[in-house]
């Protein structure tokens, strides 16, 4: 029997598969562009996910989240969730 050890997401592969899902390149991500991104995370709910982490980490609720002002604390919450690689 073959064991494979799983892989966490670091920091810096998480800050670069979120910036890839800013579709439209406005500095921002969107409730949708969240839920492609839990989607590629494989996670079973993505649209949960992507709004647990829209309360989390949307700095000032606007209902996007900034790539400038609150990508870190939003990097920060899905290392939290113990996501690996695949």
């Amino acid at each position: 029997m073959v064991l494979y050890k799983s892989s966490f997401y670091t920091e810096e592969q998480l800050m670069k598969l979120f910036k890839s899902h800013d579709k439209n390149r406005d500095g921002q991500l969107s409730k949708d562009e969240l839920i492609g991104v839990f989607k590629e995370l494989g996670s079973r709910w993505p649209t949960i996910r992507a709004s647990l982490a829209m309360m989390y980490a949307d700095g000032n609720r606007d209902g996007f989240i900034s790539l400038k002002e609150d990508l870190n604390k939003l990097v920060k919450y899905v290392l939290e969730l113990g996501f690996t690689l695949r």
